[in-house]
């Protein structure tokens, strides 16, 4: 991370977040070259940092945004986890295996009182590894963040650790700036030789933690998965308050939402089917589909000049294909 004042406090949480990742056999990603544009025609040299393979359940950005809250958690003396994420969550799918792994207890808050009746594979997967659901309204979902309503949530238990929506906080914002520490070698060159550096969005703080982790000179793009024109100035605010230091370019783009968060436009899937059968690369149909299909839009529209070289994030989450996003 390019801020040297956090670099104290990485090292500190580093050392308690090492034990628990080799415990869960978290591995290290790579880069991986992308013909894909370049096969259309496209001036345009992808690679694809490949943290969806760092694990098969804890995969992509999830275990950077997650290893200092755990490594916190572990230093407070918490027993207890408490969480919140929607029906596919990908945090939530992560969290609970790792809670499981790591024999600490988890709680978790469900938006959606209707999923307590019609489970599905996400949420099996969470029964099966011990978290304790509870389903609530949307409307007191809408309070996850509110004082009073987490104080109320913290009461039941004195040893609880609560960890936000998506690890959208502080932790998971330093968390996510390690994500390029243990490249090397050519993995480290072509991060070295890109000039941008693109990553989907859905609470922003992947994207702002990356953000601080490169060198200003280097463009930083966002793709939204979520509709609206605020989110760019809600980003910006998130970073104000992290570092409100010049940090360099960022971009976020607000056009290839597909529908808005959790759904995906009929030109979105043909996109992904041939991308996937082009390059056998899986995409998630939630954050990385988008990503992958605005970049494609941006590069056939001019956006990127000749012999530009873009580094793509793949953010994980493959466990959300079993959603029904993908069907035709």
């Amino acid at each position: 991370m390019q801020n040297p004042f956090y670099q104290p406090l990485i090292s500190d949480f580093e050392s308690l977040a090492t034990p628990m990742r080799e415990a869960l056999c978290i591995g290290v990603p790579v880069i991986e070259p992308c013909s894909f544009f370049q096969s259309k025609g496209l001036d345009l040299a992808v690679d694809v940092l490949r943290l969806d393979a760092v694990h098969p359940i804890i995969s992509g950005n999830k275990w950077y945004k997650l290893k200092f809250n755990l490594a916190q958690a572990k230093a407070a003396g918490a027993s207890e986890l408490l969480s919140f994420g929607g029906p596919w969550s990908n945090h939530l799918h992560a969290l609970a295996f790792a809670a499981k792994q790591l024999d600490i207890k988890l709680n978790v808050i469900i938006r959606g009182e209707e999923w307590r009746d019609k489970p599905n594979a996400l949420l099996a997967d969470l029964q099966s590894w011990g978290a304790q659901l509870s389903f609530v309204s949307r409307q007191t979902y809408r309070r996850r963040n509110s004082a009073d309503y987490l104080h109320k949530l913290a009461a039941k238990s004195p040893n609880i650790y609560l960890i936000p929506e998506g690890a959208d906080n502080f932790l998971g914002f330093l968390g996510i700036g390690t994500v390029f520490n243990q490249l090397a070698g050519d993995c480290a060159e072509r991060l070295l030789a890109a000039h941008s550096v693109a990553i989907a969005c859905g609470t922003g703080n992947s994207l702002i933690g990356i953000r601080q982790a490169l060198p200003s000179s280097k463009r930083v793009l966002g793709v939204s998965a979520l509709k609206g024109d605020w989110y760019e100035a809600s980003i910006q605010q998130k970073m104000w308050r992290y570092w409100p230091l010049p940090t360099g370019k960022l971009q976020v783009f607000s056009d290839y939402h597909g529908g808005g968060f959790g759904k995906l436009s009929p030109e979105i899937k043909n996109f992904v089917h041939e991308f996937e059968t082009n390059t056998q690369l899986l995409l998630d149909p939630i954050y990385t589909a988008k990503l992958f299909y605005g970049v494609y839009q941006l590069a056939q529209h001019g956006y990127f000049p000749p012999g530009h070289r873009l580094l793509l994030v793949h953010s994980g989450g493959l466990q959300g294909r079993r959603s029904p996003l993908l069907d035709s």
